[in-house]
């Protein structure tokens, strides 16, 4: 176990910020240093005591899936490799290392985009009182912690430090941010949601819900902050879920069980917590880190490779199943096994791919295996079939093929009319 980090104290850099986890540094040049210490939060207020390695646990969650979500979007990741942060960084490597990130910055959207996919917390509340989450009406009869019959998009403000997030509905986000950008990041969440639910599921974890962030880059919509960790969704242990009540987690349920235990009344300061639930609280962080990233922690390469044998043992049962030959191709690229790759797509073309998202992540594959004629084919049957333009102009992999004369005649054919409203 290493020591905890409650807070830096990095003296030759300049502090923007201290959140309720992470401190920040203005790097200059548009950049920033984001560390995520063991500060522990609970009802919105800090804990006297850290929790070992939960910063590091963090980050290393975070890293792992802004690299599967690129395909999706964009983000604000530089690198996470202390080694190539600036020179001005390198006297604090050993504090850093494992715990931070080096990021662009951005200008943050003033709304937090919380998906469900499960009914529970305030959503839960919400529900009981009235039958809706943030506006959305749900079905009659749900008991706590059930499936929803479709992840919903149920933003919220975004609080200042030690304050409560509101739920809000979307016309309010809208009004916010919007109406264009908030349909598009609504878009952008539901599909991390989806993709992260899906993967998770395949390593026994449930995603009951989360949230994310984003940030304007110039123009151009990123994934910003943290992504799909114990902090900012539920986690489940899939083989104890049990609809009807609260589920076991992998997260700081410990603390939030021990302070309701003590009758705490939610205001600064936080009580101090005992040993064994700090202990045990870590252990819910790890066990989650080693479920999704694997306990060698060498991120996403050692992810792709566990879920490439997932999808293959799947396909065992399932042959015939495209969507998952396109992830297993996908995968393989991941692995630098692109002639592996190649293999599959006389399969997946025998089989047929008919529907709008199998058909974008096909024009997808093609593009990550550098086949640029391929791949802006089938991005025009994917718009044929109905797949928004805007959201292939989100993804980072058609960054380059953007640039395309050949892209840019066919997005021409596409091109969404503008929508009222703005920021």
């Amino acid at each position: 176990m290493s020591k905890p980090v409650m807070e830096t104290n990095l003296a030759d850099l300049k502090l923007l910020q201290r959140g309720k986890v992470r401190d920040m540094y203005d790097l200059g040049n548009d950049k920033l240093l984001m560390v995520a210490t063991d500060r522990l939060s609970a009802f919105d207020v800090v804990m006297p005591d850290p929790i070992p390695d939960k910063g590091k646990v963090l980050t290393q969650i975070s890293l792992f899936w802004f690299e599967v979500m690129r395909p999706i979007v964009s983000n604000h990741l530089i690198t996470g490799d202390v080694d190539q942060y600036p020179d001005e960084c390198r006297p604090y490597a050993n504090i850093l290392k494992g715990r931070s990130m080096l990021v662009k910055k951005t200008e943050p959207l003033a709304i937090e985009c919380v998906v469900r996919g499960y009914i529970s917390g305030s959503g839960w509340k919400s529900y009981q009182q009235s039958g809706t989450v943030c506006g959305i009406k749900l079905p009659d009869g749900l008991r706590e912690s059930d499936r929803l019959p479709e992840p919903i998009f149920t933003p919220s403000t975004k609080a200042e430090l030690g304050a409560h997030d509101e739920n809000i509905d979307f016309d309010r986000a809208a009004e916010i941010v919007g109406r264009p950008l908030a349909e598009k990041v609504r878009e952008i969440s539901l599909a991390i949601y989806n993709k992260g639910a899906e993967l998770a599921a395949e390593k026994g974890i449930i995603i009951a819900d989360t949230k994310f962030e984003f940030g304007l880059d110039g123009d151009d919509i990123i994934l910003i902050d943290e992504v799909l960790t114990p902090d900012s969704s539920r986690f489940w242990p899939r083989e104890t879920y049990a609809p009807g009540g609260a589920q076991k987690s992998y997260d700081k349920q410990y603390v939030r069980d021990y302070l309701l235990s003590i009758n705490y009344d939610k205001t600064p300061p936080g009580p101090n917590i005992p040993a064994d639930v700090i202990d045990a609280t870590r252990e819910k962080y790890l066990e989650a880190l080693r479920q999704l990233v694997l306990p060698d922690l060498q991120g996403a390469r050692t992810a792709y490779s566990r879920a490439a044998e997932l999808v293959s043992a799947r396909l065992e049962t399932t042959p015939d199943d495209v969507k998952l030959l396109i992830d297993l191709a996908s995968y393989r690229v991941q692995l630098d096994d692109g002639a592996a790759a190649r293999e599959l797509l006389p399969r997946i073309l025998a089989l047929g791919v008919t529907d709008s998202s199998p058909i974008f992540d096909l024009a997808v594959l093609y593009e990550e295996l550098g086949e640029r004629e391929e791949a802006i084919e089938w991005l025009g049957r994917a718009l044929d079939a109905g797949y928004p333009l805007h959201m292939i102009e989100s993804y980072d992999v058609f960054e380059e093929l953007r640039k395309d004369p050949q892209y840019a005649d066919l997005a021409a054919k596409f091109k969404e009319p503008a929508t009222e409203g703005g920021r």
